[in-house]
C-alpha cells in the first residue's frame, strides 16, 4: 500500500506506549493507522507478558518506525510513554530501535536515521 507523503501542516507527534504487552503506536492524538492489515500500529512481544526486556520485539518495531518516517520525512521526534512497571534496559533498547536503521546504512556506513530525538513522558502507574 502506497502512503501519501506527509501534509506540512500536519504534525505527526509520534508517541510510543511501551506496556507489559508491546509497543502501540500513536500520533497527533490517535492510534497511527495501520499501512496494512497486517502492519497495525500495535506491536506485541515476542513471549506473552514480556516476561524480560528480550521479550520486546525491537526489530518489529523499527520496521513499523521506517515506515513511519517514509511518511513523515521531516519528523525527528519520539515520545516514550511507559508503564511505570517497564524496566530501564526496555527504554534504553527502544531508543535504539527508534533512532535508526542499522539494516539501511549509506556508502560510507551511516545508518538511516529514524527519530533521534527522544522525550519520555510520565507514564501510567
Amino acid at each position: 500500500m502506497t502512503q501519501e507523503k506527509e501534509d506540512p501542516e500536519e504534525k505527526l507527534n509520534l508517541s510510543i506506549l511501551i506496556t507489559p504487552n508491546g509497543f502501540t503506536l500513536t500520533g497527533a492524538d490517535k492510534v497511527l493507522p495501520p499501512d496494512s492489515e497486517t502492519d497495525g500500529p500495535r506491536i506485541p512481544c515476542l513471549d506473552a507478558g514480556c516476561r524480560s526486556p528480550e521479550s520486546y520485539d525491537y526489530h518489529a518495531l523499527t520496521e513499523r518506525l521506517k515506515k513511519v518516517k517514509d511518511r513523515y520525512e521531516s519528523e525527528e521526534n519520539v515520545i516514550f510513554v511507559p508503564d511505570g512497571g517497564v524496566p530501564y534496559e526496555v527504554l534504553v533498547l527502544t531508543m535504539d530501535a527508534a533512532r535508526d536503521d542499522q539494516e539501511d546504512k549509506d556508502d560510507q556506513g551511516k545508518a538511516r536515521t529514524l527519530f533521534p530525538y527522544v522525550v519520555i513522558a510520565a507514564g501510567v502507574q
